[in-house]
């Protein structure tokens, strides 16, 4: 459950249990409200997304869910690259695209780095994890951009999920982009619920241990090395991307210690990203170095059904080093 799920059942405990006159229950319901409170600064905030110039260096970071930015034509059948959704990345406008889940084919219908070119962003770089054997299809990550890119470094975890890292050179400025697309710690709580037998029970039990045990264990591997591509940078960072986590989770906790979150700099509300069950979530997001770089404006983008996810977009300005 969500942590405004969550409050919002203990508020309601809290008013049921005081007309009730069951106080201990309310206390109880009161105590883990305000226990949540260091988490809220996370969750929701108030004000108004700004909006951004064109002289600042817009970044969106969108997982396009293996589509190329398409789901479903008129006919009913895959559109591979949706003409709306070129349209809709066009008037947006941002100097860079960091996608995750990124569609890639040799077919003209699957073409998207060169439908990006069309639309002005010439310079591109993907992960390339190996293309699937049957379709000749590569999903994973790719960063596009209408500036130069460089020093590409790309570390795959496994199917589409990796990091993938270059160096952006933006006129006078540089920015190091990390594009990244964190292993999911999803159970598979139907094969428990369905599990009637207490054997199978135990056993399902055992392998779902197991499984955590061992995500767990990746998932440190990866932040470890995330941390290490940001603290060895020599320019402005900023990571985006995919964390499948929510903001009270281990490799978001960690982030935060050496970055700032756009969302909980200039968002507005609780930012949710995740389209799908169970809805109230956010975990997509981007993080920046607020000595080094300025935060103009930040949006998640709502009414934008060409995935399961939201895109998150924020307008940075690169500080000017002080002379010596």
């Amino acid at each position: 459950m969500s942590l405004p799920l969550a409050v919002l059942a203990h508020i309601l405990v809290i008013i049921s249990g005081w007309l009730l006159g069951a106080g201990k229950t309310a206390t109880r319901s009161l105590v883990m409200v305000l226990i949540s409170f260091p988490f809220w600064s996370r969750t929701f905030r108030f004000g108004e997304s700004r909006e951004g110039e064109n002289k600042n260096l817009r970044l969106l970071s969108y997982n396009i869910h293996q589509l190329g930015i398409g789901i479903k034509a008129p006919q009913g059948e895959q559109s591979l690259i949706s003409a709306e959704g070129i349209e809709w990345l066009k008037d947006l406008n941002p100097a860079i695209m960091c996608f995750q889940e990124s569609y890639q084919s040799t077919k003209r219908n699957g073409d998207l780095a060169g439908a990006m070119k069309r639309i002005g962003y010439g310079q591109v770089i993907m992960a390339d994890p190996p293309p699937n054997k049957k379709t000749g299809v590569q999903n994973g990550l790719a960063i596009f951009s209408k500036y130069k890119l460089k020093n590409r470094e790309v570390k795959i975890f496994g199917g589409q999920n990796g990091m993938l890292k270059c160096d952006v050179i933006a006129g006078a400025d540089t920015l190091t982009v990390i594009n990244v697309h964190l292993q999911s710690m999803t159970l598979n709580l139907r094969e428990l619920v369905e599990q009637r037998q207490m054997e199978g029970l135990k056993s399902e039990s055992r392998k779902t241990v197991s499984r955590l045990k061992s995500g767990f264990e990746k998932r440190d591997d990866q932040i470890r090395l995330l941390e290490e591509w940001i603290e060895q940078a020599s320019h402005p960072v900023v990571v985006c991307g995919d964390f499948n986590e929510t903001p009270y989770g281990y490799a978001y906790g960690r982030i935060s210690k050496l970055l700032t979150n756009s969302f909980e700099s200039g968002g507005s509300g609780f930012g949710f990203t995740f389209r799908n069950l169970p809805y109230f979530i956010r975990i997509d997001n981007q993080f920046y170095d607020p000595d080094k770089i300025e935060l103009a404006a930040f949006k998640t983008v709502r009414g934008v059904a060409f995935s399961d996810h939201r895109p998150v977009v924020s307008d940075y300005i690169i500080k000017k080093s002080p002379e010596k």
